[in-house]
This record gives structure tokens, C-alpha cells and sequence, in this order.
């Protein structure tokens, strides 16, 4: 394995340079690679000629800021093991779908720049490359999350005379070398103590299943904890919109000053009930995936191979039938690619009825802000959407939308929400095509 060296003061500088280049791109994924140490941190963003990614890689002794833009090196650093961390969390929820407006190099530290998603800071990521100090500090407005516990300065900054500075390139490309070189760390069973590897299929499910979980149970604790029913109960009973000044503010920002008392204490019942819905769904979904940890964990290496084998002779793969079949929906149907096809329903019913007999992970698209179409990319388990096959699928979803009015906007660019079909629920006693999503991504596409 190659050994990395640290980057000196001039390629830090000569990174941060380059991603000055990239105000205005919009910031797209964010995940950690890495089980053990070293770890890496990947950001995509969304700008001319698809996803351009950054890498920090944590290695105390040598971080390494590296970026992979189709410019002599790959567009797509090598594929991660994803490991969940709570700076993805935060950067997730605050982060995601802002765009990039400066790129500020702080003068006063060696090896330190900052990425500003809007022009008062309140929304940055400040990374940290020197070595034994490596950091990188997610904030939003009052709040700050680093993903290392943050160093005290010691003593004045001195800058030390080094070698001359390397290429962008080539420090990517002796890093890509150093990874070719490295090998993932073996998967022991914790509990038993059998330092044997299990299936990596199983693994990956039980991992899966996992997350899920992890996600149901802290969104079931958040809407539990609403406070809508209560606050209802309170206006009912006092008659005022004037809330104790002891009570959070978050909870008076539920009341809503333009509107009346009745109509107030109306829209908080009607939001309490959705949410006990919410709730009671989130319970039964978390009773679900506790069921399939529970098999996962019983299933041995040889039944896992068994189920494969069945579930390829039976010909249920995923995605395997035809969703306007399955749905008995009619509409506008394109394969973008030999495992992708795109379905766009006729109507507010067809579309419905697709979203419906969708499978989980199967992707929903919608132009945002503009009522119009529904699309349903239709995929197998695990397969990875390109943004230029996004791009394919959105065209046609565009048109359909826009009808006659698609040749006069040639150029013009739309935001399309993507969401995976789980997270679409339509509302129900609204009028057809109207749902509720969450965990959006936003592309943003010419027409």
C-alpha cells in the first residue's frame, strides 16, 4: 500500500482555488465511507456535466482534500462503504439541495477553507486539512457539529518552506493508488467471537434493515412528541392565541396569527390527528423490520443462497413486471435503460394507481413548484440511478407536463424532485395527484 503524504499549504490552497470555480453548483449527496479508520467524507454537487464529487480523507498523519471532476481524474471516486455518522445527519437535514455561493480561504490558518451556502455564513462547511488536525465543521445559524472533536490552536501559525507543490491530479491519482492497495477489514460476529466473514449479501441486508429501523424509531419519537393535539386542547379550553410565555417557541410557532381562533384550533386537531396516524404507521413498520432483523440474524449463509436461487426461479425479482400491468393503468412508457423504465400515467387516476403497485425503492419524479405528471422509474433492489438517466426519464415527464407549452420553454431549466416511492404518500380525502413526500433530492435540468 502507497503512503500517503501530506498535503502541503500551496495544494490545499490550489483545491480551494479550484472549487471557487464551482459557485453556483448545487449540493447533492453527502455520505461517510469507512468502517474503521481511515475514513473519508464524499460531497457530491450538481454542476456542467454531471456530479462532481470532494473526498477528505481522514487520515490523521496525511488528510487528504481531493476532487474528482473528469479533469485527468474520474468524475466518480471508487464506491464507498457507507457507515452513518451524525455529521451526514446534520449536514443531510440542513445542507442538501443549497447551492454552493463562495468558497473562502481562511488567511489566518494553514490549510483551512470554508464553503458558504449563503452570503452572511450562516450556512458553511469549514475543512480542517492539517495533519494531526483534521476536521471538517458543519453550521447552520447557531448550531455547529464537527465531525472530530475540535482542537484548541496552540502557539502562533508558521509557514515551513516544503517540496514544490503537486498537481491536483496527480495527488488523486496516488491516492486512488493507495486505496487499490488497501484492503476492507474483515466482518467478525461480535458476539460469538467467530472471526469468520458472513455472506456479504447478508450483511448488506441486515445493515439495510438496520437504518430502517433507526430511522422509523427517531421519526416515530419526533411525532410523538408534537405538541398540536395539546396546544388544541389549550386554545379550546382558554380562548386565546396568547400562549404562556414559559411554553418553547417552537410551539408557538405553530399558531398562526392571521388566522382565526376556530380556524386555528381546527388546522392543530386536524394536524394531531394526521400525526397519530403517522404514528401508529411508524409503529407497525418498526414492528415489521424488528420481524426481518430477527430472520436476517437467524438466517445461516447456505439458507440466504437458497432464497436468492428461489427468488431467481420464480421469476419475482424486482421490478420484473410490468407496472401499468400490476396497476391496470394506461400511459406513456420508456425504457432509458435495459433494467430502467420510466412510466407516466395518462391521467390523476393512472398516476395514482402506479404510485400505489410501486415498489418501495422504486423512484417517484415531479417537476417542483408546478402541478402537472408523475413518473415512476421502475428499478431493480440496489440498482444506482445515474443523474444522466434521471435526466433521460425527466425529458418526457417535462413534455408531458408542460404540453404545448414545452417548445416555447426550450432552455429553460426546471427542478425535478426525486423521492423513492416509500416516502410519496397520497393525501388522502384531497384531490387525486395531491401527495405528501419527504427525503426529496432536487436536480436541476434543461429542457
Amino acid at each position: 500500500m502507497a503512503k500517503l503524504k501530506p498535503m502541503s499549504h500551496d495544494e490545499v490552497l490550489d483545491v480551494a482555488t479550484e472549487l471557487s470555480t464551482w459557485v453556483g453548483a448545487q449540493f447533492q449527496e453527502i455520505f461517510v465511507d469507512g468502517i474503521d479508520e481511515p475514513r473519508s467524507l464524499y460531497l457530491g454537487f450538481f454542476w456542467t456535466g454531471g456530479v462532481r464529487w470532494i473526498v477528505f480523507d481522514y487520515t490523521v498523519q496525511a488528510p487528504q482534500i481531493l476532487l474528482f471532476d473528469g479533469d485527468g481524474v474520474p468524475m466518480t471516486p471508487p464506491k464507498p462503504v457507507k457507515m452513518r455518522r451524525p455529521i451526514e445527519l446534520f449536514v443531510r437535514s440542513r445542507f442538501l439541495g443549497k447551492r454552493l455561493v463562495a468558497v473562502h480561504i481562511r488567511e489566518n490558518e494553514l490549510r483551512a477553507f470554508d464553503l458558504i451556502f449563503d452570503n452572511e455564513k450562516k450556512l458553511r462547511l469549514e475543512f480542517n486539512i492539517a495533519p494531526h488536525g483534521r476536521n471538517v465543521v458543519a453550521i447552520a445559524d447557531d448550531k455547529r457539529l464537527s465531525e472530530f472533536k475540535p482542537l484548541e490552536a496552540k502557539g502562533e501559525v508558521v509557514r515551513r518552506e516544503v517540496e514544490a507543490a503537486r498537481a491536483r491530479q496527480v495527488i488523486v491519482n496516488g491516492w486512488l493508488e493507495s486505496r487499490r492497495g488497501a484492503s476492507r477489514p474483515a466482518v467478525s460476529n461480535v458476539e460469538t467471537g467467530d472471526d469468520t466473514l458472513k455472506r456479504p449479501k447478508e450483511n448488506a441486508q441486515l445493515k439495510k434493515k438496520r437504518g430502517a429501523l433507526e430511522k422509523v424509531l427517531a421519526e416515530l419519537e419526533r411525532k410523538r412528541g408534537s405538541p398540536a393535539r395539546k396546544l388544541g386542547e389549550w386554545l379550546k379550553e382558554n380562548q386565546t392565541l396568547d400562549l404562556p410565555a414559559e411554553w418553547p417557541e417552537e410551539w408557538k410557532n405553530l399558531i398562526d396569527r392571521d388566522w382565526s381562533l376556530a380556524d386555528n384550533i381546527q388546522r392543530l386537531f386536524v394536524l394531531a390527528k394526521n400525526q397519530e396516524r403517522k404514528v401508529a404507521g411508524n409503529r407497525e413498520r418498526a414492528k415489521e423490520l424488528e420481524a426481518e432483523i430477527a430472520k436476517l440474524e437467524r438466517m445461516t449463509p447456505d439458507d440466504a443462497a437458497q432464497s436468492e436461487r428461489r427468488k431467481s426461479l420464480s421469476g419475482q425479482s424486482s421490478g420484473a413486471r410490468d407496472l401499468f400491468q400490476v396497476a391496470g393503468a394506461r400511459g406513456r412508457k420508456t425504457q432509458i435503460a435495459e433494467d430502467l423504465t420510466v412510466y407516466i400515467g395518462k391521467n390523476a387516476a393512472e398516476n395514482l394507481a402506479i404510485l400505489r403497485k410501486a415498489q418501495p425503492f422504486d423512484y417517484w419524479l415531479h417537476l417542483r413548484d408546478r402541478p402537472g405528471s408523475h413518473a415512476i422509474i421502475r428499478r431493480t433492489r440496489g440498482r444506482n440511478v445515474t443523474d444522466a438517466e434521471f435526466i433521460l426519464a425527466a425529458i418526457p415527464l417535462i413534455e408531458q407536463t408542460l404540453k404545448k407549452r414545452a417548445s416555447e420553454l426550450k432552455g429553460e431549466a426546471f427542478d425535478m424532485l426525486i423521492v423513492e416511492c416509500r416516502f410519496v404518500r397520497p393525501i388522502k380525502g384531497d384531490n387525486l395527484g395531491r401527495v405528501h413526500y419527504s427525503g426529496e433530492r432536487v436536480l436541476r435540468i434543461s429542457l
